[in-house]
């Protein structure tokens, strides 16, 4: 049975955002992977400098060659204006959110095993509605049903057969 035109273009239609978690999923799996059997010996820190950096590399290329990021930071009189302090926050953000907790997480892989690390990585949704109930963001019904969805799939998962 041949398929139609419309039909190939339909399965081709992908959602890019559904994609985009699909990747990143994978690329949490290849990454504990890595660490845990491959990266044995090398110390956490290195580990989560050598990332960082990595990432940063592409990210800070895109931010200077697509964005008005550097208009914006010479129109900067001082740390006062919103652009400092937007500033400002992304490098407290960048410094503990991301740097600390990465070396705890390589620690983590580390000291346990891989699926118990990755576990810490379903506590995502918990602290984000959290960060966002103390942002005072409108929140619904959606949002929560997502989490339950969330915890309760992996809850699921891992019960003792």
């Amino acid at each position: 049975m041949a398929s139609s035109g419309e039909e190939i273009s339909n399965l081709l239609n992908i959602n890019s955002w559904a994609l985009a978690v699909l990747v990143a999923t994978i690329c949490y799996a290849v990454n504990i992977h890595l660490i845990k059997y491959w990266l044995s010996e090398i110390k956490p820190l290195a580990i989560s400098s050598l990332t960082v950096t990595f990432a940063g590399l592409p990210g800070l290329a895109g931010l200077l060659l697509f964005t008005d990021f550097t208009h914006k930071i010479s129109s900067i009189t001082t740390l006062e204006s919103g652009v400092g302090k937007s500033l400002m926050a992304i490098l407290v953000l960048g410094t503990f959110s991301t740097a600390i907790a990465l070396i705890f997480f390589n620690k983590l892989i580390k000291k346990t095993s891989a699926v118990f690390a990755s576990s810490v990585t379903y506590l995502i949704p918990v602290f984000a509605i959290a960060w966002a109930i103390v942002d005072g963001e409108a929140l619904t019904a959606v949002h929560f049903m997502g989490l339950v969805a969330v915890l309760g799939g992996i809850f699921l998962i891992n019960i003792k057969k």
